[in-house]
């Protein structure tokens, strides 16, 4: 246009004929507002008509706030009217920022401009971050802007805190109050350490008070050992109390061997003193082998090393 910016990008095959490219169209124009940012993008196909590129929409449109961030997006059908995408679970979000541009707030809309749940459930989100610009609080919106109650997971919010490698080391949700919740996997926070391959090597589990607490599976810790290619090859369970304690599974530790194809192959069982146990099943380790549609075949063995059935 006059001003320099770019209103209209094709794609031309070898025979100097529009194709569709893998971003799902042939053109794309675009719209921009007085200050030459853009506002809307409008994808068209080798007919020259407009078409829903590869994330389903045709358009796009854009407002912005006076600090250049996007306020509310919408995206557009083939008629570039407001389309609802099952995908995102929404047609428009509008959203806020902080001091800092950051994202501080977004809520979701139907095509008609209504509220509308997310496809995680939840209505709008509140973003805080720590220092270093990393989100540590989330928070979930209801229809009206408060906050609301993931019923499927049974927190409103979530904590975040990351070591100076940016690994997460403690996460805890929280209600609608703002006080630590039970969330619906069984406890309300959990630290982490980890390797220098930033994999997580122990987790702790926390109750509503931050006090260590047993998980249905009879453990409230678990210490993990990685061999060179990622696989976890060792894992052991642990009491509130840091001790070795046997799990509901009936062992206190398992290790494990795998193949090339990170496929587990072998698999031991042993109790809180290190002794070969054997589990609710009655064998103590077993071998697994590979055919090739990918199914396996086991053979099992008691303390003893004998096979059994």
């Amino acid at each position: 246009d006059e001003n320099g910016n770019a209103v209209e990008e094709a794609f031309y095959g070898a025979d100097n004929k529009l194709i569709i490219t893998n971003r799902g169209y042939a053109m794309v124009r675009y719209k921009y507002n007085e200050t030459n940012r853009i506002v809307g993008e409008v994808y068209y196909g080798e007919d020259g008509k407009p078409m829903r590129n590869a994330s389903g929409y045709a358009g796009i449109s854009y407002e912005l706030d006076k600090m250049g961030n996007i306020s509310r997006s919408t995206f557009l059908g083939e008629d570039e009217k407001p389309l609802f995408l099952e995908i995102y679970g929404y047609a428009t979000v509008l959203r806020e920022y902080n001091e800092l541009n950051r994202l501080a707030k977004e809520m979701y809309l139907d095509a008609n401009d209504q509220p509308v749940p997310n496809q995680q459930g939840y209505y709008g989100r509140t973003c805080e971050y720590d220092e270093r610009g990393t989100l540590s609080k989330e928070g979930y919106l209801g229809s009206d802007g408060q906050p609301m109650l993931l019923q499927n997971l049974g927190y409103a919010g979530v904590h975040h805190v990351y070591d100076a490698d940016y690994n997460e080391v403690h996460t805890a949700y929280f209600g609608i109050d703002g006080k630590q919740v039970i969330a619906a996997f069984g406890f309300s926070a959990i630290e982490r350490q980890y390797d220098k391959d930033r994999r997580p090597v122990y987790e702790m589990y926390y109750d509503e008070q931050n006090k260590p607490m047993t998980l249905n599976g009879g453990f409230a810790a678990i210490e993990r050992t990685f061999d060179a290619q990622g696989n976890t090859t060792e894992e052991r369970y642990f009491d509130a109390n840091k001790k070795m304690v046997l799990g509901v599974q009936g062992y206190a530790s398992i290790k494990r061997a795998f193949d090339n194809n990170h496929r587990s192959i072998h698999e031991e069982y042993f109790d809180v003193d290190g002794k070969p146990v054997e589990i609710n099943n009655g064998y103590a380790s077993l071998d697994r082998t590979y055919n090739a549609d990918g199914s396996s075949n086991e053979v099992r063995y008691n303390a003893k090393g004998e096979k059994v059935n």
